[in-house]
């Protein structure tokens, strides 16, 4: 809940086998995303740019530029997705996209 928006989130808990790359999905991405809520609001839904309603694939698409292209990898998103994984920032994608 934010000042703006409540809502209900579901979260899946799943028991991991130890070694793997973790649960991709509502509880893996909320737990990575929570980063991005700083700038763009609880769950995408204010801040700088509203996420929130965007598709994955575009959330995903513009993660992706933004940790590859050179004219964005200086300023703070491109710093802040310089440590994920592809895996990663599809959790994230997945997550705004599907709160």
């Amino acid at each position: 809940r934010d000042s703006k928006t409540t809502r209900t989130v579901p979260v899946q808990v799943t028991a991991g086998g130890g070694g793997g790359t973790g649960v991709i999905g509502t509880t893996a991405g909320r737990l990575i995303a929570s980063n991005c809520f700083q700038c763009h609001g609880t769950y995408g839904s204010g801040g700088f740019e509203e996420l929130l309603g965007e598709s994955e694939a575009d959330i995903l698409e513009e993660l992706r530029e933004y940790q590859t292209d050179p004219d964005f990898t200086t300023d703070i998103m491109g710093a802040h997705l310089q440590g994920y994984t592809d895996a990663q920032l599809q959790a994230i994608a997945k997550y705004l996209a599907n709160p």
